[in-house]
């Protein structure tokens, strides 16, 4: 209830499953609008970018919950005021990575951690994804993992960006 009344900044997760909400909420909008054929690009981008959002969120909260530790990389120590993730044994600015697989990969490392510790309530809720998840991850990954081509008409690949436009060559 808490979500509706107080800032987001305020939140457990310091807004950041709010405003995940709140993108998938928008691309719902304009999927139900008149044409959403034509603004297909920025739907994907808010849902895409809501997905990025949550696993975020849950990674976050994790870290907060439990009082477990970010690491180091570098000159740089990371928080929960400049949260992490592991990818290839380096820490990474949480807010700086937008690849989902990475994000998804850290995250299922991080609720077997939480798992084999017995910190997370299973009377609550299932901590288990669907098998076929992270299929659906790698595959929003295979067209999208910097966050660019959705938002952008030149990605980098023509026949990539070709596919995306309701508008083709005849």
């Amino acid at each position: 209830m808490n979500v509706y009344i107080t800032p987001p900044i305020t939140h457990f997760d310091r807004g950041v499953g709010f405003s995940a909400w709140q993108f998938k909420d928008s691309a719902e909008l304009l999927l139900n609008s008149e044409n959403p054929n034509d603004i297909i690009s920025p739907i994907c981008y808010l849902q895409r970018h809501a997905i990025e959002l949550y696993l975020k969120s849950i990674i976050y909260i994790l870290h907060k919950k439990y009082s477990i530790r970010f690491g180091e990389e570098g000159n740089s120590i990371f928080s929960l005021d400049n949260p992490a993730f592991l990818k290839n044994d380096d820490w990474k600015p949480l807010k700086s990575s937008h690849d989902l697989s990475d994000l998804y990969q850290y995250l299922k490392t991080l609720l077997n951690t939480c798992r084999v510790h017995g910190l997370l309530p299973e009377i609550i809720a299932s901590w288990e994804f669907s098998d076929n998840f992270l299929s659906k991850i790698n595959k929003i990954n295979g067209y999208d993992p910097k966050s660019t081509y959705f938002r952008y008409p030149d990605s980098g690949s023509e026949n990539q960006d070709r596919k995306k436009s309701t508008i083709q060559s005849v």
